[in-house]
């Protein structure tokens, strides 16, 4: 695991796959846009912080519930 996440590549295999099922097309600007539901931070930002790997989770596990 890299001390800081900087694009889709970086993320675990686990993350990529989750994040290819909802994001769009452009996945590089997606993981960097803010979201709201995440405080406004960008998918990186929120996972690049403290306990962000959980809270990144929790958010996809939502969104994915979703989109049932």
């Amino acid at each position: 695991m890299p001390d800081k996440y900087e694009s889709f590549n970086d993320l675990p295999a686990g993350l990529q796959s989750r994040v290819r099922a909802i994001a769009s097309d452009d996945v590089e600007s997606w993981l960097r846009n803010p979201i709201p539901a995440l405080g406004g931070k960008s998918f990186l930002g929120q996972l690049n912080e403290k306990e962000g790997y959980a809270k990144i989770c929790e958010y996809l596990t939502k969104v994915e519930g979703y989109m049932r």
